[in-house]
């Protein structure tokens, strides 16, 4: 009974009922945004990283990814993140031969996933090795790109992802 006195009171001195108070505290608890599940940094074998990793520099670049773990058939082996951005057809790569970066929750999932690719744009065209499963959506390998990777930001969510590349961009 107190706390709905004090909610009335409240109201009151503000115009407002306390239903709309209520209602309101939905509203900010909808602003929430998601963090990434895993932040890799590095164009080769990547480190771990965290979210301000994501955030670019003046002349950096911002993708949303829609990507797949995948791991090479190589005698060595080793683990790669390979997607293409949304709405164009640049694919984005991370990953080296004999390189094991994966947490378990993405090793041996085939499950297609959002990023956002914070990246440098280069002039050089790096490609994946032939021959070794490394493929692009379509199947055609090797994968070819032409920036340079700088963090890689992996979500739980597609509308995660859109978020965080909405506000970093």
């Amino acid at each position: 009974m107190r706390k709905l006195i004090l909610l009335v009171a409240l109201a009151s001195s503000c115009g407002r009922t306390p239903f709309e108070l209520i209602a309101d505290a939905g509203v900010a608890d909808a602003g929430v945004r998601e963090a990434p599940i895993f932040v890799f940094t590095g164009s080769g074998c990547p480190d771990a990283g965290t979210e301000q990793d994501l955030t670019p520099l003046q002349f950096d670049g911002i993708a949303l990814v829609k990507f797949r773990a995948t791991e090479e058939c190589s005698g060595a082996g080793g683990e790669w993140l390979i997607g293409t951005e949304v709405g164009s057809t640049r694919d984005l790569f991370v990953g080296q031969h004999a390189c094991y970066f994966q947490p378990a929750a993405l090793r041996g999932s085939s499950t297609e996933r959002f990023a956002v690719v914070r990246y440098m744009q280069t002039a050089a065209l790096f490609m994946t090795p032939a021959g070794w499963c490394l493929t692009r959506p379509d199947g055609g390998e090797p994968v070819s790109s032409d920036v340079k990777n700088i963090a890689w930001g992996v979500y739980a969510t597609e509308a995660g992802a859109r978020e965080a590349y909405e506000r970093l961009r």
